[in-house]
């Protein structure tokens, strides 16, 4: 933090900086400042207009929600199935193990590829979206399997 403030000091100009902070009921939170230097006619620092606002409540559901996913992508790791998300061109944007030791392809062959390449021919025709039984392609053979394909939407509705 201090050598934060000491940058802007240096630079003249804006400092912006989240830290922690103990609180005046000695817990330990998290706030964000931020100032801006006011400069005389010769350039020189006169004082900062500053604000602080307290960020903890946001800091903490960011760490609650990194947790949530380490657990999500632990369980996902050691589950036997074969689990993926997939963005909508069919790319697949998370893929646990068990998908390149059920194909023998790499995760990157499989990323790239997208899961589709994986389902048997006769089952890929008009039949994407929707959960199904379906056949699919094993690096040693074939064999059948549930596949759920279910469309989901991100936070800005695509």
């Amino acid at each position: 933090m201090l050598a934060a403030i000491q940058e802007a000091i240096e630079g003249k100009k804006p400092f912006e900086l989240a830290h922690r902070v103990i609180r005046m009921d000695g817990t330990r939170g998290w706030t964000f400042s931020r100032a801006i230097p006011r400069l005389d006619r010769n350039g020189q620092i006169v004082e900062w207009f500053g604000a602080a606002r307290d960020v903890t409540a946001q800091k903490d559901a960011q760490v609650q929600t990194k947790e949530a996913a380490e657990r999500l992508r632990f369980l996902a790791g050691s589950m036997p199935q074969k689990i993926f998300t997939a963005l909508p061109d069919g790319t697949m944007s998370y893929l646990n193990g068990q998908w390149s030791q059920f194909t023998g392809a790499s995760s990157q062959q499989i990323r790239v590829g997208g899961w589709m390449q994986f389902l048997h021919p006769d089952d890929l025709e008009g039949r994407t979206g929707m959960p199904r039984k379906s056949r699919s392609r094993r690096a040693s053979h074939s064999s059948s399997s549930i596949v759920f394909a279910a469309p989901t939407e991100n936070s800005a509705g695509t």
